[in-house]
Parts: structure tokens; C-alpha cells; sequence
């Protein structure tokens, strides 16, 4: 029998050392010989085999042992440094001794005062929400307004970004906002489009006055000026109150006579528009009776168009115009010319009235003036029918 040692860094050669040998016997016409060597070759090889798995699981063994010292070195260093902060620098430190920097890419986490870093470029493409800021003195973070952000007068300095009805986004993604803020499902186009482009977005949907004031003491929350927000808050109560309070004086004094008025939102052109959400109850507060309150009013405005031929039927005391967009710059003679109006009451003895819609559609803090403005003509029409 010949035998061919195996020596196991060098296993390959010598399984192969053994086959030749049996061939050269074969050559020999040594049958028997060449048998004997082939098993061993078949032996030797199982052994190598065997071998090499021995040593790949040695290597597996090795490398979980120093994966678990590493995690141990994690750990313990995570357990001394417990500061704030200290703890993700311990990790990326650790990482940095064990992995090599060239095959490391290290993910920076912030540090928690990053974190909670309050926004700091806020674009605003509605108007109340610029309004809401600047009464919170917060005005220097605004990097961006809608043309309609007209109030106060400093706020038409900041760059324009399109309107109400068609913010500009790419205009708005320009200035690299931290926080942009939305209002009303109007502005619902723009808003996807800021979230597809990974914007942060608040969208305010206020529906009431109690509404509007939480706005503000959200957005003060917001931009570190809770306090300021909450005396905002307290100031705006405060005046709603009072104007609730002085209607109840008058209608007193006029026996609990009280005008029945149509408040218009929109109504240059067809469909008109009434005036729900806030707005009514504005001109509850105000000491007049809505004329359509048999509506419901508390709804998105689409849901609340009204024809020239029902404002008739309702018969109002009063039309009192705060179109939207349109400020002061309101035509009371398109009122009086639409057929279905003619012969209305409201007309034939001309009360008709507007309000500027700044005071009255912005949910923001000078709605306390607009209710008081709406007072004013309420007043108007109870000293006139005393």
C-alpha cells in the first residue's frame, strides 16, 4: 500500500499526489493497487472537506465572540455616559474604533436641542396665519407670504408666493421653509404638493371663534411665544364678550327687536356665497338674526351657495356684503341689480351695507374689530327703526 501523508494547509496537493499515484498504478496494470489508493484518495478528501468546515466555523465562532466584546464595549460606554447627548456620541464613538473609517458611513444624529429647535423660516400662504405671527411678535420668522398678506403693512415686504387659491409652490420650496402654514380645505392642492415635496405642513380648519382662538394659542406653542398667545387669547375672549354683551343691551332697549340680515361672503358674480362658520356667529354676537339660519352654515362653502331668487324669499331686514378678496372695494349697486332683488325690502328702503372681509374672513385676531364693525351697523338699523 503506498501512503502519501496529508498535510492540512497544503490538502488540495496531496489528494492529488494520491490520484496520480493511481494512476501510475492503473499504468501498471496493477488493478489492486490502484484501488487501494483511490479509496485512500476518496478518504483523504472527506477529511479535507471535513476540515475546511472545522475551520469555517472556528472563523463564524471568532466573529461572534468579537461582535459580543464590541457590544460589551457599547454598552459599558453607553452605562458611564448618561449626559444628554452623550449617549449617541458614545455609539458613533465606539462604531468609530471598531469599523474602519473608510468603509464607515456614519449617520449624524442631532442633538436633542437641534431637535426641538422651533421652526425658524416659516412660509404663510394665508393671510390670517401672517396676521397670528406678527401679533405674537414672531414676525421675523417669516420668510415668505401669499400677495394677500397685506396686514400689518411691514408683511407686504416679505417675498410673494403666489395667492389664497394658487400658492406657488416651486416659488415656496425656493425659500427653503422649515414650516409652512396652510388654511381652510381650499388650499388642499398646495398642501399635497408641499408634503410630496417632504415640507412640513399645518393646515389650520378652524370653524368657530373658539376655534380660531385655539389656533392661536397652538401657534404660539409653535414658535415660543406661549405666553404671549395666551394673553392674545384672553384679549380676543374678552372682546367677543363684550361685544356679546353690549347686543344684549341693545336689543334689550329695543324690546328684543333684532334685524334679520343676510351676511354675503361671496357675491361679485354668481354663485353667491353665505357667510357660515365664524362669520355667523359673529353676527349672532353682534345682536342680528340670520336670515338663513333655517341653513346649515357650519360646512365648507360650496355647501353653502344661495340664489338671488331665496335671498328674496328670505326677505331680509338687511344685506350686509364682506366679499372676500375684495376688501373695501365692494359694489352694493351689483346688489341692487339683480333682478331677483328688485323689489326686495332690503333694497326699496336701502339698507344695504358691507364690511371689510379682512375684519370678517380671516380667522385671526382682528376678527374682535370686525364683529365690532358688524355691531356698529346692527346699531345703526335699531336706532333707525326705534
Amino acid at each position: 500500500m503506498i501512503v502519501v501523508p496529508l498535510v492540512y494547509e497544503d490538502r488540495v496537493l496531496g489528494v492529488l499526489e494520491l490520484f496520480r499515484l493511481g494512476l501510475n498504478a492503473f499504468d501498471a496494470t496493477d488493478l489492486r493497487v490502484a484501488q487501494i489508493i483511490g479509496a485512500q484518495a476518496a478518504v483523504a478528501l472527506s477529511n479535507a472537506r471535513q476540515l475546511e468546515e472545522m475551520e469555517r466555523r472556528r472563523e463564524a465562532l471568532e466573529r461572534r465572540v468579537a461582535s459580543q466584546r464590541q457590544l460589551l464595549a457599547i454598552t459599558e460606554r453607553l452605562l458611564v455616559q448618561r449626559e444628554r447627548g452623550a449617549v449617541f456620541e458614545a455609539i458613533a464613538d465606539t462604531l468609530a474604533e471598531v469599523v474602519p473609517h473608510d468603509t464607515l458611513t456614519m449617520f449624524a444624529l442631532p442633538s436633542f436641542d437641534d431637535i426641538r429647535r422651533t421652526p425658524r423660516r416659516i412660509v404663510c400662504i394665508a393671510p390670517s396665519n401672517t396676521e397670528i405671527l406678527h401679533a405674537l411678535g414672531a414676525e421675523d420668522r417669516i420668510v415668505g407670504v401669499s400677495r394677500y398678506c397685506d396686514y400689518p403693512p411691514e408683511a407686504r415686504a416679505k417675498p410673494r408666493c403666489g395667492g389664497f387659491l394658487d400658492p406657488h409652490v416651486d416659488d415656496i420650496l425656493a425659500l427653503e421653509p422649515d414650516l409652512v402654514l396652510a388654511q381652510s380645505f381650499l388650499q388642499e392642492d398646495a398642501v399635497k404638493a408641499l408634503a410630496h415635496a417632504e415640507v412640513p405642513v399645518l393646515c389650520f380648519s378652524a370653524t368657530s371663534l373658539a376655534g380660531v382662538i385655539g389656533d392661536v394659542l397652538v401657534l404660539g406653542r409653535i414658535v415660543e411665544r406661549a405666553a404671549r398667545a395666551e394673553a392674545l387669547a384672553i384679549e380676543m375672549h374678552a372682546g367677543f364678550a363684550e361685544v356679546a354683551a353690549r347686543a344684549q343691551a341693545t336689543t334689550a332697549r329695543a324690546r328684543g327687536r333684532r334685524p334679520r340680515v343676510h351676511l354675503e361672503e361671496w357675491g361679485p358674480d354668481e354663485p353667491y356665497y353665505l357667510a357660515g362658520d365664524w362669520a355667523a356667529e359673529m353676527l349672532a354676537l353682534a345682536g342680528a338674526d340670520n336670515a338663513f339660519a333655517h341653513r346649515p352654515l357650519r360646512c365648507p362653502s360650496p355647501r353653502r351657495t344661495v340664489t338671488a331668487p331665496e335671498i328674496a324669499a328670505a326677505d331680509p331686514d338687511m344685506i350686509v356684503a364682506a366679499w372676500c378678496g375684495c376688501s373695501e372695494k365692494v359694489d352694493l349697486g351689483r346688489i341692487a341689480r339683480r333682478p331677483a332683488l328688485a323689489d326686495s325690502r332690503a333694497v326699496g328702503e336701502g339698507w344695504l351695507r358691507m364690511v371689510d372681509d379682512r375684519y370678517v374672513m380671516r380667522p385671526g385676531p382682528r376678527l374682535v374689530e370686525g364683529a365690532r364693525r358688524l355691531q356698529a351697523i346692527v346699531e345703526e338699523w335699531t336706532r333707525a327703526h326705534a
